[in-house]
């Protein structure tokens, strides 16, 4: 079990799920001062984000360089390093306004597997 110091001292990874508008500044903001594994399953998206291009322009090309604690990844294994998981994955409803869990599934049956 990870202590707080463990955290403070960087010792210990959070793994933030999810690229989105609102997953990707969390990630940022965490790894000013944590160590972060930005995880998500769209391979393309990792590859933009590595070169410092953000889609979305929710962060600019010099806040993701400043981060140097952030590492992307679409592969599930990097999961395997990281002790503490935030799950923040896209959660659609349906007409009625009932949201649809498939993408949390998902990423919680990924994390699973590999954790």
């Amino acid at each position: 079990m990870s202590s707080f110091s463990d955290y403070l001292y960087k010792k210990q990874k959070i793994s933030v799920i999810g690229l989105g508008y609102v997953r990707l500044p969390l990630a940022v903001k965490l790894a000013r001062i944590q160590r972060v594994v930005r995880f998500d399953v769209n391979h393309r998206r990792i590859e933009e984000l590595k070169k410092g291009v953000d889609i979305s322009r929710k962060i600019s090309p010099e806040e993701l360089k400043e981060v140097s604690i952030i590492e992307f990844s679409s592969e599930p294994d990097v999961l395997k390093t990281c002790s503490c998981i935030i799950f923040a994955v896209t959660t659609p409803v349906d007409k009625l306004k009932n949201p649809k869990y498939s993408y949390l599934k998902e990423a919680r049956m990924c994390s699973s597997k590999n954790h």
